[in-house]
Formats: C-alpha cells, structure tokens, sequence
C-alpha cells in the first residue's frame, strides 16, 4: 500500500503527518514484536559448498568466519549482484 492509499483512506491531507504516522506505527509494531536471534556455528570443510541451515530460521543476518590469525569473526560481504550459476553435470 501506497502513502497516497493511506491518506485517502484515513483522510488525512498532510504528506508529512502521514509519514510520521505511519513511521511510529512501525515503530510500535516492532516494539511488541519479540525477534528471537540465534547463533549457529559449524566448522568449514573443504570442497564443501552448501552447509545445513536450522529448519526453523526465517532470514539470515550475517555470515563470518574465524580469522585464525587474531582470533576475531570477520564478515562475510553479501552479494552485490546475481551469482553466477554454472551448470551441475555430476549424478
């Protein structure tokens, strides 16, 4: 839904006073909504692509992996474009 939508609707005909309702009502959304963030950690296995996911997560935050150097999680960067796709012809 369109802020225009929602003026019309609640008759509202400040653009300002819209938005900044619309932004507290996330806001109070989000206050009494409860997120439950998790941890997980596996270990990295060479030549291994894909590694189980909890069946219960719903969106991934962040990936990092253990710099052994100096003992700290560095961040993986998301993707900024589409991954290239090659083609399987294993069995």
């Amino acid at each position: 839904m369109k802020v225009l939508e929602i003026m019309e609707r609640a008759g509202i005909r400040d653009t300002i006073l819209a938005i900044a309702y619309i932004k507290d009502a996330m806001d109070a959304m989000q206050s009494t909504t409860d997120i439950e963030v998790t941890t997980e950690t596996t270990n990295i296995v060479d030549g291994t692509r894909d590694y189980p996911l909890p069946i219960t997560m719903v969106s991934l935050l962040s990936v990092s992996v253990l710099n052994e150097n100096n003992d700290t999680y560095e961040r993986i960067p998301r993707l900024v474009g589409e991954p290239v796709l090659e083609s399987d012809e294993s069995p």
